[in-house]
């Protein structure tokens, strides 16, 4: 069992402070929360949630926490180019945020690795398929679903590369959502499907069919 970055009563803390702040940062800055979250994963403030003894310093403002992180921000910059968020956008942003929130408590890693697990488009990825979850219930999937990552088939990669959700390839690509659950879960070869299938998710996925192709095994 994985040994927790810091003491449970400051998680709420945490989880609320960088909620509000990719909230903040996806209405001002023009990368958006992706970009924020880049950054935030490689600065000292995130640092400070993991080690011997650690005490995460992000306790206080969002907003001070986005222009921490962005140091050649400035409020009144950051104020001008704010746009406003529709309630889905913004309960999509805070779930994400809780959810690599808890995924880095739980699992102790520091922030570098936890984007590497959970970049935005696999943000993006997951709450799309599993939005009605909580973060708190999603979290064994996740976990599971990171150890596995390496026996992922081609599709997956691609699909999520793409941070495409399962439904949203199907919608993009004309090929059944049943379908495509079994080539990822390899119920279904997709090595012998349909030519017109493969090449409609080639298309969908602005790769070539030759990609999406699974090795033979010996």
């Amino acid at each position: 069992m994985a040994v927790k970055a810091y003491d449970k009563k400051e998680l709420p803390q945490v989880i609320s402070t960088l909620g509000k702040a990719f909230e903040f940062a996806e209405k001002c800055l023009p990368e958006g929360a992706a970009g924020f979250y880049r950054r935030f994963a490689n600065s000292s403030v995130a640092a400070t949630c993991t080690g011997p003894d650690a005490h995460p310093e992000i306790g206080g403002s969002a907003i001070e926490l986005v222009l921490d992180v962005n140091e050649d921000a400035s409020i009144d910059t950051l104020l001008m180019n704010e746009k406003r968020l529709s309630k889905q956008e913004t309960r999509r942003l805070r779930w994400e945020a809780e959810l690599l929130c808890r995924y880095q408590w739980e699992t102790g890693l520091p922030f570098p690795a936890v984007f590497r697990t959970l970049s935005p488009e696999r943000l993006h990825a997951l709450h799309a398929d599993h939005a009605e979850l909580s973060p708190e219930e999603l979290m064994q999937k996740i976990s599971v679903s990171a150890m596995q990552e390496e026996s992922a088939t081609n599709l997956a990669r691609m699909r999520r590369a793409r941070g495409l959700s399962q439904t949203g390839l199907a919608q993009k690509s004309g090929v059944s959502l049943r379908s495509i659950q079994q080539y990822e879960q390899r119920k279904k070869d997709i090595s012998h499907a349909q030519a017109r299938s493969v090449l409609s998710l080639a298309k969908a996925l602005g790769c070539t069919m030759e990609e999406l192709l699974e090795a033979e095994e010996a």
